[in-house]
């Protein structure tokens, strides 16, 4: 785990993202953890750089899955990054959350931050932004577990 002074910060609650619901964008989160944003847009659009696509979103993979997925890739609009919810279900609902402490797309700390504010049940893997493809069956185990946990009794 990093220990950067945000870091410390956002654990030990002086940091300004930790009152709750004054940020609701991923820009505006990465803006208060004073950390980059996503690329500028092009025609509303973002997209990694093929030279940093590999390390910084799916570096669990082989290189040929990679390349296959950034060729392959929908690119998301800009809007993503910047629409602010208000209704958001984690306010109601039961949640879970899986950390990825490897992803190099989302920093750990937002992460975190995120799982917690939502109160949700959070588990950390060893895995780059992509979880789901790389780690399978442990990604599957907690949709298992968040569904029974969220059953209607």
């Amino acid at each position: 785990m990093r220990n950067s002074q945000k870091e410390k910060e956002l654990y030990n609650g002086t940091n300004i993202i930790m009152k709750p619901h004054l940020f609701d964008s991923i820009s505006s989160l990465l803006r208060a953890l004073g950390l980059p944003e996503i690329l500028p847009p092009v025609d509303g659009f973002v997209w990694y750089d093929r030279a940093k696509f590999h390390s910084g979103f799916c570096a669990d993979l082989p290189e040929e899955e990679a390349d296959f997925m950034f060729v392959s890739q929908v690119h998301a609009t800009a809007s993503a990054f910047t629409y602010v919810f208000k209704d958001v279900a984690w306010k109601m609902k039961p949640s879970w959350h899986i950390v990825a402490t490897g992803d190099h797309s989302l920093p750990t700390e937002l992460e975190r931050f995120m799982g917690k504010r939502a109160g949700a049940k959070v588990s950390e893997l060893k895995s780059s932004h992509v979880l789901f493809i790389s780690h399978p069956k442990e990604a599957a185990d907690v949709i298992e577990a968040a569904t029974k946990g969220a059953a209607v009794k």
